[in-house]
């Protein structure tokens, strides 16, 4: 089923803005922000945690491009993150 009404995509599209927007509202206040790459440099996973109405809640990502969105936003806010380089294993040969 493909959603073919403009009016109603422009809708969706504003209401995910906002919601996205709320979102990024509540993590700037983020702390132990780690970023762990992988051996060849890719993004494993992004960590950290924040408080939302007095409790802490924990975020671990895995997406790349949801990592580098979180990534870009924490430059921007001044949130300090830890960087994590995972250096290649070497392989027991039998």
């Amino acid at each position: 089923l493909e959603i073919l009404d403009e009016y109603y995509l422009k809708y969706a599209a504003e209401q995910e803005a906002i919601k996205k927007a709320a979102y990024f509202e509540t993590i700037v206040s983020a702390e132990h922000v780690i970023c762990t790459y992988g051996p060849k440099g890719g993004l494993r996973e992004l960590k950290f945690e924040y408080s939302l109405d007095g409790e802490t809640q924990y975020v671990s990502i895995t997406d790349k491009v949801s990592g580098e969105e979180h990534l870009n936003f924490f430059k921007e806010k001044g949130i300090s993150v830890k960087i994590v380089n995972l250096e290649k294993k070497e392989r027991k040969r039998r």
